[in-house]
């Protein structure tokens, strides 16, 4: 079976020609670049993302979505879809001390979700 035709690098400006996409100097400086970017954006993370994985907050999510099986901001919008997920009113980063409070959840579903985080990064 014939082998694909060589083509330029993608990096901008290098005229290597190769098969992979990248030449072998443009591939290990991406990849590192890469990495160097995910350590930053990890340790920028805050630490309220880490107590989603706990098995309490597992626990509690559970049990509000059992009492609240309904998207809440579909429910006010006369519309009936069942809720994918729990969340936080007031932002779990901005307020820890109200991460726990169950006055502060909401049940929503996944497209309702999205819809208010886009809102809220739109704000800032």
């Amino acid at each position: 079976m014939p082998s694909k035709a060589p083509s330029f690098c993608r990096h901008p400006g290098c005229n290597v020609l190769t098969s992979s996409g990248y030449c072998d100097e443009h591939s290990t400086d991406r990849r590192a670049a890469q990495l160097q970017s995910q350590k930053k954006h990890n340790a920028r993370r805050a630490d309220s993302d880490q107590m989603y994985k706990t098995s309490r907050w597992k626990k509690l999510s559970v049990a509000y979505r059992r009492q609240h099986p309904l998207c809440c901001d579909c429910e006010s919008r006369g519309t009936i879809r069942p809720a994918d997920l729990v969340d936080h009113i007031k932002p779990a980063k901005k307020f820890p001390e109200l991460f726990w409070d169950w006055r502060n959840l909401r049940a929503l579903c996944q497209e309702c979700h999205n819809r208010i985080g886009e809102r809220v990064t739109a704000e800032k």
